[in-house]
């Protein structure tokens, strides 16, 4: 998704980093809490172009291709924007699990960054709803044991004891 940045005379749009002169990629290795979940915002203006098609690059965060081929200029002239992708980034899966990488690689002229916004991602624990049909008079205490399991992690409710209403 594209959306507007800040004023176009944000302090966060006054510089960028570029691969001026690089034999590869704009690289970055940024610090995240392991186990945790990540989201990334890049921050983008093109300032010195002034057509279209005259600066490309594209995107990979752990290894995953974004953003393909953006041109800057083709997708909001020269005024500052910001893209956020729909995905979600586990550093655990590709890597190091305290790392998110993030790879700019030129397809025509410099791949361009003005600014990285990098947050964690919240996921709420799966909820379970769990209903039972007791005998009508039911003799003694039932023993059920539950157990579901999310994102191929096993989650195991031990034991519960369920009581007539007698107590």
């Amino acid at each position: 998704q594209v959306f507007p940045g800040p004023a176009a005379g944000g302090s966060v749009f006054a510089t960028e980093r570029a691969t001026v002169g690089r034999d590869g990629p704009l690289s970055y290795a940024i610090p995240v809490q392991e186990g945790e979940l990540s989201a990334v915002q890049f921050l983008l203006a093109e300032t010195f172009q002034d057509a279209a098609g005259a600066r490309i690059f594209d995107v990979e965060v752990e290894g995953q291709l974004v953003i393909d081929d953006i041109d800057l200029f083709a997708t909001n002239g020269q005024t500052p924007f910001s893209i956020t992708p729909e995905f979600v980034f586990d550093p655990a899966a590709s890597g190091a699990a305290d790392t998110l990488d993030i790879d700019l690689t030129l397809v025509a002229d410099n791949a361009s960054i003005r600014g990285l916004i990098v947050s964690r991602v919240i996921v709420d624990p799966p909820q379970a709803e769990i209903s039972l049909t007791l005998p009508a008079d039911p003799a003694g205490d039932l023993t059920a044991t539950i157990s579901f399991s999310e994102a191929g992690r096993g989650m195991t409710a031990d034991e519960i004891t369920l009581t007539g209403p007698d107590g």
